[in-house]
């Protein structure tokens, strides 16, 4: 799936505890954001996961956190374009915006203070890796590496709803 706009490929670490790491990473381990083809853009991708043993012996394997961006350079901790992102009560159980949001650039078109797009946690649904490439794609215009995009996106969303509908 993360194929479509790029050569990287994601990839698992193991934080601390439970928690895993999903993201596209350096040659030192640090999580990175990466070139969107013949565009001035990259894209940072990255979940937290924790992974939960069940009485019966299965694990369950939840999202504790997610953070999808759009930005201007490869530095993780530059203020992105737009960002989509889920803090989970496992990262910071007082959290007191909405858990599922979406935030814009400061400097964003048209806006005056005190309305700052940067400020709000504008409330969204879960959204997921699939959704963040196919808006590269269809809004941003990003060429995809591959010409059946389409179907390798349908396919891992489909992926993802077996995999959220059960135990291993």
């Amino acid at each position: 799936m993360n194929t479509v706009l790029t050569d990287y490929r994601l990839e698992f670490l193991k934080a601390s505890g439970e928690l895993y790491y999903l993201s596209f990473f350096t040659k030192r381990d640090e999580p990175v954001a990466v070139k969107l083809r013949k565009r001035p853009w990259h894209l940072f991708l990255s979940q937290t996961l924790a992974m939960n043993k069940l009485k019966s012996g299965r694990f369950e394997l939840k999202t504790a956190g997610y953070a999808y961006r759009i930005q201007a350079s490869s530095a993780i901790d530059e203020e992105p374009f737009v960002r989509f992102e889920y803090v989970g009560t496992q990262s910071d159980p007082n959290f007191p915006y909405c858990r599922n949001h979406v935030q814009f650039h400061k400097d964003y078109d048209g806006t005056v203070p005190p309305f700052l797009p940067c400020k709000f946690h504008v409330p969204t649904g879960w959204v997921t890796m699939e959704s963040v490439i196919r808006f590269a794609v269809t809004d941003l215009r990003v060429p995809p590496a591959k010409s059946n995009w389409r179907q390798i996106l349908s396919e891992s969303e489909e992926q993802f709803k077996q995999w959220t509908s059960r135990t291993v």
